[in-house]
């Protein structure tokens, strides 16, 4: 979170830092909720008997949703999640495999955000920060104009993080060509 400081302290003069890195913190944990967009698969052991399967997650996160959940490679609903937990409707009559992917967000504690999380939306978290702190009523750095313009860009990236999340990563290209112009 240090990477934000100096281009957000520009903006909002007289801030403190802490102020600042939790705006930053609270910022990357509504991008990710909101967009999705960093996830993680999963597979989790299931056992004769079990009705509920604890998540592995990466240390100092938390789940924002699910994206998909296979068994035996077919779609599986029949669950409630609480935290990191899946609840089965019932208890299992044969041990199987789950896998999933699980989309994260960091969790309130943290005070380390993932290098790829910053590098490519970092834009979004500055902007989401920045409108945070300028919202502040009562503090020297109160803007609700520009905060509303940097609501603005940080919802433009959270568009395009969903989209990016949507395509799972895919890289292939989508060639469209031109109908002639009578």
């Amino acid at each position: 979170m240090e990477r934000f400081i100096d281009l957000i302290l520009a903006e909002v003069p007289g801030c403190p830092e802490i102020i600042i890195k939790g705006k930053v913190l609270a910022s990357a944990i509504r991008f990710c909720g909101e967009s999705w967009i960093w996830q993680k698969p999963v597979t989790e052991t299931v056992s004769i008997g079990d009705t509920s399967i604890s998540l592995t997650l990466p240390e100092k996160t938390v789940v924002a949703g699910i994206k998909e959940l296979t068994v035996d490679g077919r779609s599986f609903a029949l669950y409630i999640r609480e935290g990191n937990v899946l609840t089965l409707d019932e208890a299992a009559t044969s041990g199987f495999d789950i896998k999933a992917t699980i989309a994260l967000k960091p969790a309130r504690t943290t005070t380390v955000l993932p290098d790829t999380l910053c590098e490519d939306w970092y834009e979004g978290i500055e902007a989401g920060a920045k409108e945070l702190l300028m919202i502040m009523p009562g503090k020297p750095w109160y803007n609700p104009e520009l905060a509303g313009a940097y609501s603005r860009r940080y919802n433009g990236e959270v568009n395009a993080a969903k989209i990016k999340a949507n395509q799972k990563n895919d890289i292939t290209q989508n060639r469209v060509r031109m109908r002639p112009f009578v």
